[in-house]
């Protein structure tokens, strides 16, 4: 049952955990961090609020005050980057000590094992691995890894992609008659800086990701090994050099996911910041537009409306077009 998973999970976690354990620490010191920054982010939208204000005439009902717009829109970034760095820091924190875990229960695990020749004398009701099982799982997980998965079939993707395309033409048109050439050019700069900034961290994780299955798949065949040749191996001692082999290979694949780990945390990083930040930078742009001007006059009401909601489907037509290309991509240079 679900309850009973629930109960062998904690289980498992209290045979390497002791309670008052750095581990357990960790884990509530991330979770009073996710509750911050949770509270943290639903003030975001007081202080764009306050921004828009300001743009629109502030108190005055004429012009906008520069001092209390910089204010605003300063506090607007501290807010957003104290929620990017609580969130980013919480997931790491918490994937670093779920590997201190596996690391610290695995070798306990393979030290009550080898200990008397376990392997040997255990019978097993159900087989330890599935070769096959696992295969499957292997090939499901590179496909959605690498190919961006079996579905969306070839029309529906070239669909979405022309969908985008054309989305990002006709967004770019009406940002142009609505907010002006150089609104939209920063908006496209925008958009070529942070999806150039996440293609970059992320073409690493590929290699180590190929690196972390080979060595997951090399480490579940010296398990298999182990299970097969059981009988030789307890008849020649040889259950020393077998732990020594497997430890050896957990510790490697260890290495290899903790930076995994960091990888994944610096994508993480940049795809919340300009997630959570590109709700902020219309109102950056039209600051800077006012800032441009020789006096500080509002922006009307509705032309501010518009100019805002043009960009922010601009800038999400852009930000959704990179993720259809490696599909493509994949469909077209898969072999036969």
């Amino acid at each position: 049952s679900r309850l009973g998973g629930i109960v062998n999970t904690f289980r498992l976690w209290n045979l390497v955990t002791p309670v008052f354990s750095y581990a357990n620490l960790t884990l509530l010191f991330a979770a009073t961090m996710t509750i911050c920054a949770q509270v943290l982010i639903t003030w975001l939208p007081v202080y764009i609020g306050r921004a828009t204000k300001e743009l629109t005439g502030g108190n005055s009902g004429q012009y906008a005050d520069r001092q209390a717009l910089s204010s605003d829109l300063a506090l607007s970034f501290l807010c957003i980057f104290m929620y990017v760095s609580l969130r980013g820091g919480t997931q790491v924190l918490i994937m670093l000590v779920g590997l201190s875990w596996r690391y610290n229960l695995t070798r306990t695990l393979h030290a009550l094992y080898f200990h008397q020749k376990a392997f040997y004398r255990v019978n097993c009701i159900q087989d330890i691995d599935n070769v096959d099982s696992r295969f499957a799982s292997d090939l499901n997980t590179f496909i959605k890894l690498c190919c961006g998965g079996v579905s969306p079939p070839l029309a529906s993707t070239y669909v979405a992609i022309i969908s985008d395309v054309f989305l990002v033409i006709a967004a770019s048109f009406a940002s142009l008659q609505r907010a002006g050439y150089r609104i939209t050019a920063f908006a496209y700069i925008y958009n070529a800086v942070t999806i150039l900034v996440a293609v970059t961290i992320s073409t690493p994780i590929a290699r180590t990701t190929e690196a972390q299955e080979k060595k997951e798949a090399d480490y579940r065949a010296h398990h298999m090994r182990v299970k097969t040749y059981s009988e030789q191996i307890a008849l020649l001692d040889g259950e020393d050099v077998e732990l020594n082999l497997l430890d050896m290979r957990l510790d490697s694949l260890v290495v290899n996911q903790r930076v995994l780990i960091f990888q994944y945390f610096r994508l993480s990083l940049a795809n919340t910041f300009s997630g959570v930040g590109g709700s902020l930078f219309g109102l950056t742009i039209a600051s800077l537009t006012l800032f441009t001007r020789r006096l500080f006059f509002k922006f009307d009401i509705m032309e501010l409306t518009m100019m805002l909601g043009t960009i922010e489907i601009l800038s999400s037509a852009c930000q959704a077009l990179p993720t259809k290309l490696p599909a493509l991509t994949s469909i077209a240079d898969s072999p036969p």
